[in-house]
């Protein structure tokens, strides 16, 4: 659980057509992760053997720890549920109609396009609109220039805004 709040990482690629905004967005398997495991159990269960020659009642830690390690390890390198999840691939397209509302967040270089969505399982199965935001990231320096791609093709009565954009990640 912890593993996966502070070390995964998803990455974003964006393309601007005249017809709209296409993104994709997916996370790649961490490869060091088994690596790390598998020698972490194999460091730890030698620690753990040599103090059950000083004392047996390490062998239950021996078991417990580098054990639950070695499996957690098994487990990983043949569990195709596990890859797929962090391998899932998501793509997406938006024209540049569908946009009601550009906001900048110039500290963070941010750039959030206001859509709305149809549910249908949303409001009790009836279906709902969901408003939502499409963020795109992108450097300092590529900033300005961005804006002014973007706004050149949204509808000229799109709303503009530099405002606080909040990150939950």
């Amino acid at each position: 659980m912890i593993f996966s709040i502070t070390h995964q990482t998803t990455k974003f690629a964006y393309r601007l057509t005249a017809s709209g905004l296409e993104f994709c967005e997916w996370k790649e398997f961490p490869e060091w992760l088994p690596r790390l495991l598998k020698w972490a159990a194999g460091i730890t269960c030698v620690f753990m053997l040599m103090l059950a020659t000083i004392h047996p009642a390490a062998l239950i830690g021996a078991i417990a720890g580098p054990g639950m390690m070695g499996l957690m390890y098994l487990k990983m390198g043949t569990s195709s549920q596990f890859r797929r999840m962090h391998e899932r691939f998501h793509q997406g397209f938006h024209p540049w109609t569908d946009f009601t509302k550009m906001t900048v967040f110039r500290r963070r270089s941010i750039i959030g396009l206001h859509f709305e969505w149809y549910n249908p399982e949303g409001d009790g199965g009836k279906g709902r609109m969901i408003p939502w935001e499409e963020l795109l990231y992108c450097r300092k320096f590529q900033l300005d220039e961005l804006i002014a791609i973007i706004r050149a093709q949204l509808p000229e009565s799109t709303p503009y805004e530099e405002a606080y954009i909040p990150i939950y990640a």
